[in-house]
């Protein structure tokens, strides 16, 4: 009776770990969505600019950008088919609920855009934007670190030298403290032409 009771502890025992590590294999995979999601937005972002010499104010497909002011017709839709929508997280979202509204890209779950100027009103140029995913490996949801959050940009808020926003967007997101950003899981970027 004994071996039959220590037996079906150690089953038990190995049981938790198994349903623990798949609960951390889903977190990560879902992470690694957010990241591929990001990496290929920024990827069309940047190939915005190159076609029309300025950032889009905002990641909506089939809006003025700012590259139709210029006369070739081009939409952020030109080299972004669809807006990945994200995945759900499990654990409720630790950002500040001020990162919501027309910084979180409209359709998506967790992603926030800012197109960014060094010079406000409505006719500023797109010169730098601020993009963000927010991970749920994050310190403060109870979680390891992710690996992806020593990757990214870790800008703060209103960084220099472009801290208005461009075409009338909202104000850039985030906090002035990179590690708390990162404790709570923002992966965030500015631009590669800063």
């Amino acid at each position: 009776m004994v071996e039959m009771l220590v037996i079906i502890s150690l089953l038990a025992i190995i049981i938790t770990f198994v349903i623990g590590d798949a609960n951390k294999q889903r977190i990560r995979a879902r992470d690694n969505i957010r990241v591929a999601d990001i990496d290929m937005i920024r990827l069309a972002i940047e190939e915005y600019r190159l076609a029309c010499g300025e950032y889009p104010k905002s990641i909506i497909l089939t809006t003025n950008n700012g590259c139709d002011t210029k006369g070739n017709g081009k939409k952020l839709s030109d080299f972004l088919p669809r807006i990945p929508a994200g995945v759900a997280r499990a654990k409720p979202s630790l950002i500040d609920p001020a990162l919501s509204g027309n910084k979180k890209i409209a359709g998506t779950l967790n992603y926030y855009y800012t197109g960014l100027s060094n010079t406000s009103g409505a006719s500023s140029r797109c010169y730098d934007y601020r993009i963000a995913a927010e991970l749920e490996l994050a310190s403060s949801n109870g979680e390891n670190r992710s690996p992806f959050l020593d990757r990214d940009h870790d800008e703060l808020k209103n960084t220099a030298p472009y801290t208005s926003p461009c075409r009338g967007t909202t104000n850039d997101f985030g906090s002035t403290n990179a590690a708390q950003d990162d404790d709570k899981g923002l992966y965030d970027f500015r631009s590669t032409n800063f």
